[in-house]
């Protein structure tokens, strides 16, 4: 098992005999090396945990660009450094593509190992200093989330037991419905939190049971419904269970139920369906469309819309995640007159 301070790099050459020779020499040089010798093997051993890829751009059968913008494309993998490295395309136009397409490093073959060692080396300084912020961020908020859930535990709990008491007074209960509501909100938001926290740096972890999704919306949409004046419909035409994370899933609809009831007008619909192997869940609602210009941003962390609100601007970003940890998929679209709809597909594996 390689060394967690050593630094890690993934090789990708073609060419057996350089590959062997760059690998020796860096191995000299203190890295520990994992090899591959194809696009295709490359995404399938890049991880979390590599610290630079160095990549030769003239593969067999994916071109390192192509292999570059997939690695930066995946959340799990995006912050690994990428070298890339060509004895064909050397022009300052190849070189320029190649860092516009996501590329932190380009070197021209032949390259002195002198010069490739001391590249890699500030390359996997800037990693090491890349992780240590994310190790900082995520302990300020799972602190901070950690911290703020107890005593909202005991709010909610204080204001249960009050709406229950006799002595509360007509005037008294419009106060203790407000308390309860405002620390139920704020626990929602603790929530997102944690699960941002969860899921800087990798997928975010869920625990797969067997789940029946219309019920699931079905139990956020009555929780909503004893706080919400507005119409929220369930159409389950799913007809099926399958194998997912309950508590991940609840907090999606939830978010998704939230948006909508924040951004939209008029009632919420949320329908559900199967198309081929996947369960497809949509909601809709009425109102100003999102803006073309915020569709490509929309599932950024801490993007909020126009409208004033309470929350953190997490919701999206966090349906975006509990999708992808499934191994799904999150799609909008938002005229004037269809409304806007978000669809989530997630696939129909046994639990």
């Amino acid at each position: 098992m390689p060394d967690p301070k050593q630094p890690r790099i993934l090789l990708v050459e073609d060419h057996e005999g350089k590959r062997y020779t760059i690998a020796r020499l860096l191995r000299a040089e203190g890295f520990h090396i994992d090899e591959a010798e194809t696009g295709t093997s490359a995404l399938a051993l890049v991880r979390a945990h590599h610290d630079v890829v160095v990549l030769d751009l003239k593969l067999p059968d994916i071109l390192g660009w192509e292999v570059c913008r997939r690695i930066k494309a995946d959340p799990a993998t995006s912050n690994v450094m990428v070298l890339e490295m060509s004895a064909a395309y050397v022009s300052t136009t190849d070189r320029v593509r190649g860092l516009e397409l996501g590329a932190d490093a380009y070197l021209v073959h032949p390259v002195e190992t002198i010069e490739l060692v001391a590249v890699l080396r500030a390359l996997v300084r800037l990693r090491f200093a890349e992780r240590e912020r994310e190790l900082q961020r995520e302990l300020l908020l799972a602190t901070v989330g950690h911290d703020l859930r107890n005593p909202l535990g005991v709010i909610t709990m204080t204001s249960q037991a009050l709406m229950l008491s006799p002595t509360l007074t007509e005037r008294e209960q419009p106060m203790v419905e407000r308390i309860e509501r405002t620390a139920q909100r704020m626990t929602r938001m603790v929530e997102q939190l944690l699960v941002f926290s969860q899921g800087l740096s990798s997928t975010l972890p869920i625990a797969i049971s067997r789940i029946d999704l219309g019920e699931l919306c079905r139990g956020v949409v009555r929780e909503r419904q004893a706080q919400e004046p507005r119409e929220i419909h369930v159409i389950d035409e799913l007809g099926c269970a399958f194998g997912a994370d309950p508590d991940r899933l609840t907090q999606l609809i939830d978010n998704l139920i939230g948006n909508a009831l924040q951004y939209g007008t008029g009632p919420v619909t949320i329908k559900l369906s199967q198309i081929a192997d996947r369960a497809r869940l949509t909601i809709h609602n009425a109102g100003t469309p999102i803006p073309e210009a915020a569709l490509p941003t929309l599932f950024d962390p801490f993007r909020r819309g126009t409208r004033v609100g309470h929350g953190l601007g997490l919701g999206l970003f966090i349906v975006h995640q509990i999708a992808v940890a499934h191994g799904g998929i999150v799609t909008v679209s938002s005229t004037i007159a269809e409304g806007t709809r978000i669809t989530v597909e997630l696939p129909l594996t046994s639990a």
